[in-house]
């Protein structure tokens, strides 16, 4: 399935204006790529082929590759809303467990910083986290594309 939703996103990359892609997706094209920050690092999609390679050249994993195409095409231009929402509430988000998000999530984070909130708020600024009050002891927003937190 993702093979399929690959090479769909690369037919579909031929016939976008790529200047307009960039000013709907909040991203930099210097003409000949699309630069994509993507959590704490940069990503460059090559146009109209959409070879896509982190900054230091290597190749991500095909469901980035994929998740890199789609922001490109799909992006409107929509600012974020100031609320937050759970998968559930998302276009075909029903087949996003939430259970199973944080099943995979909060432990790991749990077991590194437990009570430590200092350790993860410097771990959280170090890659890029803002500060959100009032939610739990601690929270950080990150922002995984330039348009999606």
């Amino acid at each position: 399935m993702t093979v399929d939703a690959y090479r769909l996103a690369l037919a579909r990359l031929q016939d976008v204006a790529p200047y307009v892609v960039a000013s709907k997706a909040r991203v930099e094209f210097d003409g000949k790529h699309w630069v994509i920050p993507f959590f704490n690092r940069r990503y460059h999609v090559e146009f109209p082929q959409g070879r896509v390679e982190g900054a230091g050249g290597e190749i991500p994993s095909l469901w980035l590759q994929v998740l890199l195409l789609h922001y490109l095409l799909y992006a409107d231009g929509t600012a974020p809303a100031d609320r937050w929402i759970g998968c559930r509430e998302l276009p075909g988000g029903y087949f996003v467990s939430e259970d199973k998000f944080e099943a995979r999530s909060q432990p790991p984070v749990a077991r590194l910083y437990g009570r430590d909130a200092q350790g993860l708020a410097g771990a959280s600024k170090a890659l890029g986290g803002t500060p959100m009050p009032g939610i739990g002891d601690a929270a950080y927003r990150f922002l995984a594309l330039p348009q999606l937190p």
